[in-house]
């Protein structure tokens, strides 16, 4: 459910299915990599040092492991 504008309400799904998402869904993994290293890249563009802080879950780790691909230097990490 949705509020909107006016307190109007909507009933509806918040996820999309596979089949709304504009490709296979054999394709998703590379997708998702994809997009991940997009937005890893794009927040690596700084004029100052980057670093990353580590937590023990998988998604700090993988951040870390992308931003350490695509730097050219030492990633420092917390």
């Amino acid at each position: 459910m949705s509020v909107r504008l006016h307190g109007r309400r909507e009933d509806g799904c918040g996820w999309r299915t596979r089949e709304s998402c504009g490709y296979p869904a054999t394709a998703a993994p590379q997708k998702i990599r994809a997009l991940h290293e997009t937005a890893v890249e794009e927040h690596l563009r700084s004029d100052v040092p980057v670093a990353t802080c580590l937590s023990v879950g998988i998604d700090s780790a993988i951040i870390t492991a992308l931003a350490a691909q695509k730097l050219a230097r030492k990633l420092e990490t917390f």
